[in-house]
């Protein structure tokens, strides 16, 4: 009973800890994407243009949906 508890327990856990790390990997995603990873890094010029841009793509992005948002609250 013990053994099959502790194997209920050891699959449970790294059925959470693959949650984790699928959510974790989303916000890494993000972040490197805000920050240009994929962007030649030797182009200071084109490394800081596009996170600028990605930058304000996402906040005008959020702002839309929370526009969006206070309209449908309004109505």
């Amino acid at each position: 009973m013990t053994a099959r508890k502790n194997n209920d327990d050891l699959a449970e856990s790294r059925r959470i800890l693959g949650q984790i790390e699928q959510e974790a990997g989303y916000a890494r995603r993000l972040k490197n994407h805000l920050n240009a990873a994929d962007a030649d890094q030797d182009d200071r010029i084109e490394t800081w243009g596009t996170r600028i841009g990605r930058t304000i793509g996402f906040l005008v992005t959020i702002a839309v949906i929370l526009l969006f948002i206070r309209y449908m609250i309004s109505n």
